[in-house]
């Protein structure tokens, strides 16, 4: 062997051995943590899975309880209370039947009488929609339920109750929720809104996977199961001996914690409480799943055949290195210009971090310290979830690892969180580096700083939209605001119901004339205070002219609409001290931006030639006009 050829050959194996030093000490570890990692990816996807499932029971029961009670307080239900006949009650019958047809999740819903005799039935069945017949309907003023509902003061919420389905048109598919509200009249009884439901419907839309083979279980708080999802359960007769026989300390805990985990029996068992407030009285539901060794054993086997992948083209790839510095070497044919441009794209103006199939990072450059604050000991080995700002949901994770495996390749707006808790806005780039096997082994993340521009871009839009003075939404975003709110009455006529009330102050040029602008403007300030702080959260208040003032009010009738701005007028004439008064002019808004506008300017015209400090409003297009001035004080 010559000389050169031995030169070669001990320059090789010591790079090799050199560059291969911290891959195999990082494979060792990786390898002995296998089990550890595996077991805690399971169970904070666990975790997930369950969280997700008690927000989506939580959305679930909460939609049910808006739609029931647009089912119930509505002006058809009422009327045909009122003055029941045929044709009252058809109008009832038709405006269910539209409501709960192709719902699966509705049996029956009944309309009774202040006696419990049925005035009105519709059965519900696999999506099929039924009007019971005059001769079918019953009297259910011997149930308990009924019984009990009758003892609901009038302007109390509703009563529910979880019972067995023994109806034989539903196949026995859980158990019912049953609810009844009352319906009263100027607080006398007048009758009741009966549902029954299937609430099995609701936890099986609410499950993480509805069609994979692990979901979790759905116990009450008597312990026994509602809903059992999986139909080789370890559990031996898990839907009839209550959980406090079969995991004593699980029950033990979920008595006394919102949400936890427990092992017991060889199992590790999440769970999360959940609480379903919108009826009375409460349901208290558990949620939990439960991950054993068996469950546990074919992701470690599938990790560690990872991990031997890719140690294989590490190594691989070392070699290639290793045999291309020795040539470099012996022949001096490069320089070091491709190591100064890796160097330069490693530093450069981007912020960089490199992640291992599993998440975890292995590296990370210059600039992402700098603009972080954290170093490489301290976010080696753990996940970038650490950065993530709390303000985004679950779902958004779950989008971007779609996006990666579908694409390869994931970018846009994210907000991150500082080593000092101080929040970074950046424009982000996620792109997965894959293998000849088309394996992916690597994350790269490269983000901007764009925090600066975005808080620049957020200064310049309220700017845009905001009074100056009154600190108001100016004209702009009130004319956006009205146009948006008329698109949803026109697609939505029976459903959208919002007013608009616009505000003048009486005499202000006298108040500008006689104490001056600065008087005027302390006015106007008043003014705008008085809007903000006595109309409601979901009220949209905005300054669109000098002394002319507009409050939105979405889901309020004109007559609801009528008592909130005579009220807010009453308080702004008594808590001021100097005499300011103002007239308004209060409508419904139709599907025209421009005559709803109209409308409200025209009955605001009517309370200045009245007398001014008055509420007018204009009730439709027939220029029905009703005056209100007064009726707090009164």
């Amino acid at each position: 062997m010559s000389k050169k050829e031995y030169t070669f050959i001990t320059e090789f194996t010591l790079v090799f051995l050199v560059l291969a030093l911290l891959p195999s000490l990082y494979f060792l570890k990786a390898e002995s943590r296998v089990s550890e990692q595996v077991e805690q990816n399971v169970k904070q996807q666990t975790q997930s899975q369950i969280a997700f499932s008690q927000r989506a029971l939580t959305g679930n029961y909460e939609a049910f309880s808006q739609t029931f009670n647009r089912l119930a307080h509505n002006g058809f239900v009422h009327n045909a209370l009122q003055t029941p006949s045929s044709n009252t009650l058809k109008m009832v019958e038709d405006v269910w039947l539209l409501a709960i047809r192709n719902q699966s999740l509705y049996t029956n819903i009944r309309l009774l009488d202040e006696d419990g005799n049925e005035l009105v039935g519709i059965n519900n069945h696999n999506g099929y929609s039924i009007v019971v017949a005059q001769t079918q309907l019953e009297n259910q003023s011997h149930t308990t339920f009924f019984q009990n509902a009758q003892q609901i003061k009038p302007g109390d919420s509703s009563l529910h109750a979880l019972k067995a389905d023994d109806s034989p048109t539903t196949n026995n598919r859980g158990p019912l929720l049953q609810v009844i509200t009352p319906i009263d009249f100027m607080l006398e009884r007048k009758g009741y809104v009966l549902v029954n439901l299937q609430f099995s419907h609701l936890l099986e839309s609410a499950m993480f996977d509805q069609q994979g083979a692990t979901r979790p279980h759905v116990v009450a708080d008597d312990g026994l199961n509602l809903f059992i999802h999986q139909p080789n359960t370890t559990e031996p007769n898990a839907g009839l001996n209550p959980l406090s026989i079969r995991s004593p300390l699980l029950w033990q805990t979920m008595q006394q914690k919102a949400m936890g985990m427990v092992y017991e029996h060889g199992f590790w068992t999440m769970f999360h409480q959940v609480k379903l407030d919108q009826f009375s009285p409460d349901i208290t539901l558990y949620l939990y799943e439960s991950v054993g060794a068996n469950d546990l054993a074919p992701l470690i086997k599938s990790e560690v055949s990872d991990l031997k992948i890719q140690a294989t083209g590490i190594y691989t790839l070392i070699f290639m290195m290793s045999l291309g510095f020795v040539v470099w070497h012996a022949h001096h044919e490069k320089n070091s210009l491709d190591s100064r441009i890796a160097r330069a794209t490693m530093n450069g103006i981007s912020a960089v971090i490199i992640t291992d199939r599993a998440n975890r990072i292995v590296s990370i450059n210059d600039e992402f310290t700098k603009l972080s604050g954290f170093s490489l000991q301290e976010v080696k080995g753990r996940r970038p979830y650490m950065f993530a700002a709390s303000k985004y949901p679950q779902e958004l994770y779950i989008q971007i690892w779609k996006t990666l495996k579908r694409r390869g390749l994931w970018q846009g707006e994210v907000v991150n969180v500082k080593k000092d808790g101080s929040l970074l806005t950046q424009i982000m780039r996620i792109q997965s580096v894959k293998d000849s096997n088309d394996t992916v082994q690597f994350y790269v993340s490269s983000f901007v700083d764009i925090s600066e521009r975005k808080e620049l871009e957020l200064r310049l839009r309220d700017l845009s939209e905001k009074d100056t003075l009154c600190n108001l939404w100016n004209r702009r975003k009130f004319d956006t605001q009205l146009d948006d709110h008329c698109q949803r009455v026109k697609r939505y006529p029976e459903k959208e119901t919002t007013c608009l009330a616009l505000f003048d102050v009486d005499n202000f040029k006298n108040v500008n004339d006689e104490f001056g602008h600065d008087e005027g403007d302390k006015t106007l300030l008043y003014i705008a205070q008085m809007l903000s702080k006595h109309s409601r959260k979901a009220d949209f208040a905005a300054r669109i002219g000098g002394e002319e003032f507009a409050l939105m009010m979405p889901y309020t009738d004109l007559e609801t609409a009528c008592r909130v701005v005579d009220r807010i007028r009453c308080v702004i004439q008594d808590n001021y001290v100097r005499e300011t008064t103002v007239s308004v002019g209060v409508t419904q808004l139709c599907v025209s931006s421009a005559h709803s506008y109209k409308r409200a300017d025209q009955a605001l015209y009517h309370s200045k030639q009245n007398g001014r400090n008055k509420v007018t409003s204009i009730e439709n297009d027939t220029h029905l006009v009703t005056e209100q001035s007064q009726i707090l004080s009164a």
